[in-house]
């Protein structure tokens, strides 16, 4: 069992300070498309966990999957961390108070702790970097959130230790850039982890190649 500040310093030697993350750069982004996600981490009893959403059916893509909260760069945002920040609290309710002051009538200490390697997501241009924070100890059950409930159908929270194993059930699919295709492609696993709280089950699923969302856990925990 892993606490959230044993988490946040194996996971700071894989990113990079947030102080030295410049922000973007037109002439450098030219056509590619950025998202970022943030992976909110805090102690429940002692333990590490993380926070998760479920979108919901009315979202154009990936209705109803698991996922962090985030979303593609807008044009007032000054970097990968801001684009993190103001997604997760248009989803969720959910800022810092550095970013919420004049909205939030209790502002959360949500602290920005490291930004992990950009990765790219399926077949095309886009260029997803996690974000990683912290809540404090015991408050990710009992904060008040307030979902965007065109994008959120459920807001849940679970171990980190779910994810650091090879999942509870793998099947394969011939899949290829977002789309079924023939034979003539490789198929790739994929791991589902079933997750129970307060009496649902959510399926977070993610596809091997494409480090989609949850997968990136499982690449940037170290497992001792």
């Amino acid at each position: 069992m892993k606490s959230t500040e044993e988490v946040i310093t194996n996971l700071k030697k894989y990113g990079t300070d947030p102080s030295s993350i410049a922000n973007y750069n037109e002439s450098e982004l030219k056509d590619k498309r950025c998202a970022s996600v943030l992976i909110v981490l805090g102690d429940i009893d002692g333990e590490c966990h993380v926070l998760l959403n479920k979108r919901s059916e009315q979202v154009r893509k990936h209705k109803g999957q698991i996922c962090f909260p985030g979303g593609g760069r807008e044009g007032a945002d000054d970097s990968v961390i801001s684009t993190a920040l103001r997604e997760c609290r248009e989803e969720i309710g959910l800022s810092s108070g550095d970013t919420c002051k004049d909205t939030c009538t209790t502002p959360l200490p949500l602290e920005v702790h490291t930004v992990l390697p950009t990765v790219r997501i399926y077949d095309n241009p886009l260029y997803l970097t996690p974000i990683v924070a912290t809540m404090p100890p015991n408050t990710m059950e009992t904060f008040n959130y307030a979902p965007d409930v065109r994008e959120v159908a459920a807001i849940f929270n679970t171990p980190l230790k779910v994810f650091l194993c090879d999942g509870s059930d793998t099947t394969t699919e011939s899949y290829y850039g977002g789309h079924s295709v023939d034979s003539q492609h490789e198929g790739f696993d994929i791991h589902h982890f079933y997750i129970q709280h307060h009496g649902v089950e959510y399926d977070a699923f993610v596809r091997t190649p494409c480090r989609f969302h949850v997968l990136l856990l499982m690449k940037h925990v170290p497992l001792t």
